[in-house]
């Protein structure tokens, strides 16, 4: 796996649980599951072999920037979206769409 790939994932597993285990259920957005969906899913295809391409319908938890930035971007949450963007930037160049 690519190591900056895998550092990416290794820091918004260790952010997403850190937020979890901070921010009471009732005062989560439903976006911040796009953060973990789209790290699964990555995980997922890695995993696999040949690498699984993510489906058209799986694509949707990789367009959440705009959201978890409006939630994020002012807050001390702000690098779980700057590594989100990260993930995407790397998905898309590593062409695992289908």
């Amino acid at each position: 796996m690519n190591t900056e790939l895998s550092d990416i994932l290794q820091k918004l597993r260790k952010r997403i649980l850190e937020f979890r285990l901070t921010i009471p259920f009732e005062e989560t957005s439903i976006h911040i599951n796009a953060i973990e969906i789209a790290t699964g899913l990555v995980e997922y295809s890695l995993k696999t072999n040949p690498i699984r391409t993510i489906s058209k319908d799986e694509e949707r938890w990789f367009e959440a920037g705009y959201y978890l930035d409006l939630i994020l971007g002012n807050s001390e949450w702000k690098d779980m979206v700057d590594l989100y963007y990260e993930l995407v930037s790397i998905v898309k160049k590593k062409n695992f769409f289908r």
